[in-house]
């Protein structure tokens, strides 16, 4: 099974790799089946293929950002896959996974910019590791994927205070950089990142107030 992950192209290999997502899925459920499965997907993130790329980044993000109370697929509180997905982000999470923020086809650094904001959502401890990323993407060369960067930033500071402490003082002044930047678009987006930002802090100083209020 693991050729699926490693690009051959045999011809029962062809027939299943369009079924992979539903695949992992499954094997989500089983933990020795995981610990297979996660080395061949993290094998597979530099398939040569763009496309193949692409899809097992989405993989290994669902699999690192998976939660007990995911909705689409309940799962168990003790879920092999939680455990799992904790140890093998400290293994392998800071070395093949996280430098595809850097791959060469931007379509994968914005997807990167896309699972890492769902990682850091879910999982607060390691958005420390995934905030430096966010800040190289910040100063790319395309269009395009500082958008991504910029909407990834703006939905971790929204929505999440604990994860949104990862941000730096290196990530405010990108932030700045790009309000004077040379597309309108990528103004208007970090000018809307900014202000979630002071949003989200407002929020969290009146909850302080209001949970310390003495009456």
């Amino acid at each position: 099974m693991l050729e699926i992950f490693r690009g051959s192209e045999t011809p029962c290999v062809k027939e299943l790799r369009p079924k992979l997502e539903a695949l992992v899925d499954v094997l989500m459920y089983y933990s020795e089946a995981m610990l297979r499965v996660i080395p061949g997907l993290t094998s597979g993130i530099q398939a040569e293929e763009v496309k193949d790329r692409l899809r097992i980044i989405g993989m290994l993000g669902r699999i690192y950002s998976i939660e007990a109370d995911e909705k689409d697929i309940p799962l168990p509180a003790a879920h092999p896959a939680l455990c799992y997905a904790e140890a093998h982000i400290q293994q392998h999470f800071g070395t093949a996974f996280l430098n595809r923020f850097n791959d060469v086809h931007p379509k994968v650094r914005i997807a990167m910019c896309e699972v890492g904001a769902r990682i850091m959502l879910s999982k607060p401890g390691v958005a420390s590791a995934v905030a430096p990323h966010l800040n190289t993407v910040l100063e790319d060369a395309q269009d395009s994927v500082r958008l991504a960067a910029l909407q990834a930033v703006a939905d971790v500071s929204f929505q999440s205070p604990s994860a949104a402490r990862a941000l730096t003082e290196a990530t405010a002044d990108l932030l700045s950089q790009r309000m004077r930047d040379n597309k309108s678009a990528i103004r208007t987006k970090a000018v809307v990142a900014v202000g979630k930002i002071f949003h989200t802090a407002c929020r969290y100083i009146y909850i302080y107030k209001m949970e310390h209020l003495v009456l």
